[in-house]
């Protein structure tokens, strides 16, 4: 399998299927929890909590698709960034 962060998301940004789903379990916990605490923290009368992880999924692959490596952040800071933000603004 890849050894490092930065390769696993070359390979997804490639298009391997594998290095997706992969970073998809990896980063389920975050979505969750990020999920969980829009729910707790605000009225969201009629949203499922399902709703708000598939923007968090969506957000997580925004950030697969973007994220340069260039950039001097690490990819899980990136990608926490950019799911805290979608959800917030769903």
């Amino acid at each position: 399998m890849i050894e490092n962060d930065y390769e696993l998301i070359h390979s997804a940004q490639e298009g391997n299927e594998e290095a997706i789903n992969y970073i998809y379990q990896k980063y389920r916990p975050i979505i969750i929890k990020k999920s969980n605490l829009a729910i707790l923290n605000n009225d969201n009368i009629g949203i499922e909590i399902n709703d708000i992880m598939q923007e968090g999924y969506i957000a997580l692959k925004e950030a697969i698709d973007s994220f340069k490596e260039q950039d001097e952040t690490s990819f899980y800071t990136f990608a926490r960034l950019c799911i805290i933000r979608r959800i917030l603004s769903f």
